[in-house]
């Protein structure tokens, strides 16, 4: 409301009832009055007189006036306040978030780009519009700085190129869905075959990565891996329990010790070698860019060797992530990376794991 006087009809006093006139302006003319008089009016008569204001109506103007002036205060607190809020929100997101804001501008650039396209993903994967990875929500309009976490991965696995990202999250989230990937938690497999010793979650490296452990001396192949689903399976479900481990705000990735004790020539199976080729495409294909470090420890003079072959056919990035150590050098290379105190005995280490003893 103005703080100038609105005048109204009920709010004027009147010297005297005014008959039906025209207001403009006159020359000097005489009308009769009811008396049968002339009445003169002139060019300076005035016929509606100013309005007299009561104390009443004046207070009434001054309490308006306040009331107008404190909605103007907190319309401007509000949006103020929003303002501020919105920027804090964004910034929190940012500096709470390590991960993210470790991003170069190329790659926050591309993650935002491959954001929009979610709902187009999600469409062609024919997944529902709200679906989740890992608990975070692939919204393209989510504020939630874990999702660019995510989205990164895809496209550091395929270069930063967007078209091919899209590709790949779109066929990791149909091959999710046809396979319930989704509610893999909650099997359960036998214990007698899938044992701890060949693969288990235990502890964390120096820098957070919890550290999966699996040993392969001793198995027999075509019992663990002769039904090569239940094996996949098994072996999904447990890179999906490393995953929990992760809060896509400090952590995103994971620690591997594959353990070659007690493993032969004459192990080297067909079993084996399809169990190896299977699950090696399908950890790549669907879980990109979580292994931090991956550890092929005891390994024998022979498993040296093929290493030194296949590695010349390996990507630079993935050679930095792998180390290949013998028996003599466990302990030495591991706890460079793990403390001793989470490290287990087996290896050098203090701390007892069930099931990843060696046999006295």
């Amino acid at each position: 409301m103005s703080s100038e006087k609105n005048t109204t009809i009920s709010e004027v006093v009147y010297e005297e009832q005014p008959p039906n006139l025209n207001l403009k302006n006159q020359q000097d003319e005489s009308v009769p009055n009811s008396e049968g008089t002339d009445v003169t009016f002139k060019e300076t008569d005035t016929v509606l007189k100013e309005p007299k204001i009561t104390p009443e109506l004046e207070q009434t103007s001054k309490n308006e006036d306040k009331v107008t002036r404190s909605l103007k205060e907190i319309n401007s607190m509000e949006l103020t306040v929003s303002e501020e809020n919105n920027t804090t929100f964004t910034e929190e997101n940012e500096s709470t978030n390590p991960l993210y804001a470790a991003f170069t501008d190329r790659e926050k650039e591309a993650v935002s780009e491959l954001k929009k396209k979610l709902p187009t993903i999600l469409n062609n994967a024919q997944a529902p519009h709200n679906y989740s990875l890992w608990e975070v929500e692939l919204d393209a309009n989510s504020k939630d700085k874990r999702l660019e976490v995510i989205l990164i991965k895809f496209l550091r696995a395929r270069n930063l190129n967007i078209a091919q990202a899209e590709e790949m999250l779109t066929k990791m989230i149909k091959w999710r869905i046809s396979n319930n990937i989704d509610q893999i938690l909650d099997e359960t497999f036998d214990q007698s075959i899938f044992s701890p010793k060949l693969g288990l979650i235990h502890g964390h490296d120096l820098h957070g990565h919890p550290v999966t452990y699996n040993s392969y001396g001793g198995l027999d192949n075509e019992k663990v891996f002769g039904d090569i689903n239940r094996f996949m399976r098994w072996r999904i479900q447990l890179m999906e329990r490393g995953i929990q481990e992760l809060d896509f705000v400090n952590v995103d990735q994971m620690l591997q010790v594959h353990d070659y004790h007690g493993v032969s020539l004459a192990s080297r199976d067909n079993f084996s070698k399809v169990a190896s080729k299977t699950a090696t495409q399908t950890l790549q294909d669907n879980y990109p860019e979580f292994l931090t470090k991956k550890f092929f420890i005891n390994v024998p003079w022979w498993g040296g060797a093929i290493y030194q072959f296949i590695s010349v056919f390996l990507p630079a990035k993935m050679k930095k992530k792998f180390i290949v150590t013998s028996a003599g050098n466990v302990k030495k290379i591991l706890t460079q990376y793990i403390a001793e105190e989470n490290l287990p005995t087996r290896y050098g280490g203090q701390s007892a794991v069930e099931g990843l003893e060696l046999p006295k």
